[in-house]
């Protein structure tokens, strides 16, 4: 029987982008206290994650392309989340690190983060840890289709 959709099979594309859109209203709604964007959270605990860091190893860890990264940690540096230091392996390059501030921040939104989480989670059911195991190869088979396709 063919879909509403006119494809014979599952759309794993149009699925994707259909649950992103309530997802990332879940996250910013979470998150909204700290008048914090969901991207500026996720630099910000990426940042948290690897710290000291270069920004390259951010690019690199987030997939999100340098150019794309680098308004997004001005910002959190011009809002006193992040703190910018001299890398002391190369003087041209920085890394960055978070200021107490921008620990407490990340902590709050992350706490808000994990309710908004469990909230979700009673919907999914059992399906969570496989959902998440899922998400993870999609993301690894995607970036690899990416390599595959880029030589």
């Amino acid at each position: 029987m063919p879909r509403k959709d006119g494809l014979s099979q599952p759309n794993l594309f149009l699925q994707f982008f259909l649950a992103s859109q309530p997802i990332g209203r879940l996250i910013e709604r979470a998150i909204m206290p700290s008048a914090m964007k969901a991207t500026d959270y996720a630099v910000l605990s990426a940042i948290d994650e690897l710290q000291p860091v270069m920004p390259s190893d951010i690019a690199s860890s987030t997939g999100m392309p340098r150019p794309t990264l680098t308004p997004y940690i001005e910002r959190l540096q011009q809002s006193g989340l992040v703190d910018r230091v001299s890398n002391p392996h190369d003087g041209r390059s920085y890394m960055l690190t978070l200021t107490r501030e921008g620990q407490r921040v990340k902590d709050e939104n992350g706490r808000a983060l994990e309710v908004a989480l469990r909230r979700l989670a009673d919907h999914l059911g059992d399906d969570t840890a496989s959902l998440t195991d899922m998400l993870g190869r999609l993301r690894e088979a995607a970036e690899e289709t990416l390599l595959s396709v880029d030589r």
